[in-house]
């Protein structure tokens, strides 16, 4: 009894450590987004930013993401966004390094 319980306490702390699937990096651009977007109400998808990971180009990684605006009101309408960040080097720490709007006009989630 006692060696299966030690058993499931090692695959509980394996799991632990995995850090519960937060990206730091895809963290560093919804801060960045919050911050530009800090007089306005809206919504950000962050398992969704995390999820649009890819390696770009220098070892940096590209990140797209989307925000409502004016969530849950007739005047909703939805905006994307294209992050790049630089990964920690030495003693640099991981930094976004590009971050742009891609403004459409209007995109009503509403319909």
């Amino acid at each position: 009894m006692r060696a299966r319980l030690v058993g499931v306490i090692g695959a509980l702390a394996t799991l632990a450590s995995c850090g519960g699937g937060k990206d730091p990096m895809a963290d560093l651009c919804a801060q960045e987004a919050q911050g530009r977007m800090s007089s306005q109400i809206f919504r950000l998808d962050e398992a969704k930013l995390a999820a649009s990971k890819a390696q770009g180009s220098g070892g940096n990684f590209e990140y797209k993401g989307e925000v409502i605006l004016k969530p849950g009101t007739s005047g909703e309408e939805m905006q994307t966004f294209d992050c790049t960040v630089a990964p920690a080097a030495g003693d640099a720490p991981a930094r976004v390094i590009q971050f742009r709007f891609n403004y459409q006009g209007s995109s009503s989630v509403n319909g």
